[in-house]
């Protein structure tokens, strides 16, 4: 009876044991940690693209549903955001994006969260119409482009997830990345 008392007591586990378990699983995580971190940075970058590359579809598809031209403005920084308006004609002051402002787009408004560690550069505009009939992109005062309007999202931490989009003055969208990413190709 004494026997079976003690097989009973030795089932658990010893403190050297349970150490040598809490050693291996430390390890294991000082090893996956940095590729986390790294697959986290691809999916905030590629995330916060895929919401710009959405107000732009919708600013055209928009447009050319409505038939009337729509508005997308872009606010850069780390702090940024998107937005997309119905107008009527040229608007005279543009709708803004950014949370609490006097006049906010009414169609899309995504404001990057705190935590995406993205940040938007933008070159050669503030603000883009999209024309109803071809859907073709105007500048703020319904003029056509004349040159590719870029909009580059990096992440902070992590300069080589980078993705620039790239809006040409008949409105094809491209997009692709410093290096190749899941659905944005290597840009040349």
């Amino acid at each position: 009876m004494l026997q079976s008392a003690r097989r009973q007591f030795s089932r658990g586990f010893t403190l050297i044991e349970a150490m040598i378990v809490v050693a291996i699983l430390g390890v294991l995580l000082a090893i996956a940690l940095p590729s986390f971190a790294q697959m986290m940075a691809k999916k905030n970058t590629m995330s916060a693209a895929e919401a710009v590359l959405s107000a732009i579809s919708l600013a055209r598809s928009e447009a050319i549903r409505s038939n009337r031209n729509s508005y997308m403005v872009v606010d850069s920084g780390t702090a940024w955001c998107v937005g997309v308006a119905r107008v009527n004609g040229t608007p005279s002051s543009p709708c803004s994006c950014q949370p609490g402002a006097a006049t906010v787009c009414d169609l899309l408004n995504y404001t990057v969260a705190d935590g995406k560690n993205t940040t938007l550069a933008k070159t050669g505009f503030d603000a883009i119409q999209f024309d109803p009939v071809r859907g073709f992109p105007l500048s703020k005062s319904a003029t056509v482009l004349t040159s590719n309007q870029l909009i580059t999202l990096t992440h902070q931490n992590d300069g080589q997830m980078q993705i620039t989009i790239t809006l040409n003055p008949v409105g094809r969208v491209k997009s692709c990345g410093k290096t190749a990413m899941t659905g944005f190709p290597a840009c040349p």
